[in-house]
């Protein structure tokens, strides 16, 4: 299936719009990019809640370095396919990041008023560098501009889920990246 043939969201079979095994190549590619940036620097992956979990699992098993890892939890989403314009962050470290190497995890960037939260409230904790990785970047939809120094696919104004995506919930397990029609 192509970008063409997203299903609606009654469906509980999306469109493939990226294949498991484009996601896991690209993926190593993004461990590797990783790895090099970072050798002997023992960096801190915040990785955003709920969605980009499955893609930093994936992630981190390809970057043999040391890393730490931290969570933080922020949506814009609520339960459907439009922001409600707020956004609730939550980290979940207690200690400082005050000198460290930070890399932001992220599913997916839209607008990118999330990642711009995101890393405000980081950057207010002052680490010794700050940079964000992304599994999907949606630039056309870019209402705020932020920094990706990585970036797995572009993909063009459609609701993606799978791999760790959802739309009100579902379709996160997907082992590829589909789109449904909102």
């Amino acid at each position: 299936m192509g970008i063409t043939d997203s299903l609606s969201i009654e469906s509980d079979d999306p469109g493939v719009l990226i294949s498991a095994e484009a996601l896991r190549d690209r993926v190593l590619s993004l461990g590797s990019a990783l790895t090099a940036r970072y050798v002997n620097r023992r960096p801190i992956f915040v990785i955003v809640l709920k969605g980009a979990m499955i893609f930093a699992a994936d992630l981190v098993r390809g970057v043999p370095i040391e890393v730490e890892l931290e969570f933080i939890h922020a949506s814009s989403y609520g339960m459907g396919a439009q922001s409600d314009g707020t956004i609730e962050v939550i980290p979940s470290w207690t200690r400082p990041l005050t000198g460290r190497d930070v890399v932001i995890i992220e599913d997916i960037v839209d607008t990118g008023v999330t990642l711009h939260c995101i890393r405000a409230h980081i950057e207010s904790q002052r680490p010794a560098t700050i940079e964000a990785c992304a599994l999907l970047d949606k630039p056309g939809r870019r209402r705020v501009e932020v920094p990706l120094e990585y970036v797995g696919f572009q993909i063009e104004d459609v609701f993606a889920v799978g791999y760790g995506l959802d739309y009100a919930e579902r379709f996160r397990n997907l082992p590829y990246i589909g789109v449904v029609n909102t």
